[in-house]
């Protein structure tokens, strides 16, 4: 049971709290009002509005916005520092989708990049430990194979920063 879990967090935390709670193997009741949260991990929602309680049960976030969305409870009540609400249309809905599926993507991929970044930083590394070894028993064959793993390594790592950057 979590109430408002987001609160307090920054977004990097939110995501990594939405993260956790989809690998949680049991049931979640969540009282937020983020939608992020809503639309990563609600099967079920139950929505208090105008003193009642809807259930609305197998039921996305996004399908409770296409099917009944929000209203206002009060003329001027949907206002913002006086300026109306924009409603929530299906194309705006579809955009911000496809922006999170994006973001998602992008994410994944740079978490790929810095993992190979730090696997081959560990070869290097590895090498280069084995190539100060090698050099103390004077054994030049070897030395010279650990000299191009190194340059491979190298530029493999600067390929993957050059990625890393884009």
């Amino acid at each position: 049971m979590l109430d408002e879990p987001n609160n307090h967090l920054d977004m990097e935390s939110i995501d990594a709290l939405i993260e956790s709670l989809q690998d949680f193997p049991g049931a979640l009741l969540i009282v937020t009002h983020n939608e992020g949260i809503l639309r990563a991990l609600a099967t079920k929602l139950i929505v208090f509005h105008r003193g009642k309680a809807d259930v609305f049960d197998n039921t996305t976030y996004d399908e409770f916005l296409e099917k009944i969305g929000w209203e206002d409870e009060e003329p001027g009540k949907g206002k913002s520092n006086g300026v109306p609400k924009k409603p929530t249309t299906r194309a705006n809905h579809d955009e911000k989708k496809e922006q999170a599926k994006a973001e998602r993507k992008e994410k994944a991929r740079i978490e790929k990049l810095e993992a190979q970044i730090i696997k081959n930083e560990a070869a290097l590394k590895k090498y280069n430990e084995q190539l100060v070894l090698e050099a103390n028993r004077n054994n030049l064959g070897q030395m010279r194979e650990l000299s191009v793993k190194i340059s491979q390594v190298k530029r493999e790592i600067d390929d993957l920063y050059g990625q890393y950057a884009e």
